[in-house]
């Protein structure tokens, strides 16, 4: 028996470590201090951004996809896969 709740749970306690992360370390600010410390902290966050992307390829496989596809080597930008919890 599967429970798609608690594993989508899990994949999006993910996403909020990469937002927690995002938020403690600030690599936006941190860029115009440490430009070595910005890209690590926003290529751990790329990199569990990916991680959450191939977790949910069972369940939205085109959006997993697409989010792959924008964190490649090279990160794309587009529009909003997802509206913004503090949205819905």
């Amino acid at each position: 028996q599967y429970d798609f709740k608690a594993y989508i749970d899990e994949v999006f306690g993910i996403v909020d470590e990469a937002n927690e992360l995002i938020d403690q370390k600030a690599p936006f600010k941190l860029v115009k201090e440490d430009v070595e410390a910005a890209k690590h902290v926003l290529a751990e966050a790329a990199n569990m951004i990916r991680f959450v992307a191939r977790a949910l390829a069972c369940v939205i496989p085109n959006a997993s996809e697409e989010i792959l596809r924008r964190y490649g080597t090279i990160i794309a930008i587009g529009d909003p896969l997802f509206p913004r919890r503090d949205e819905l």
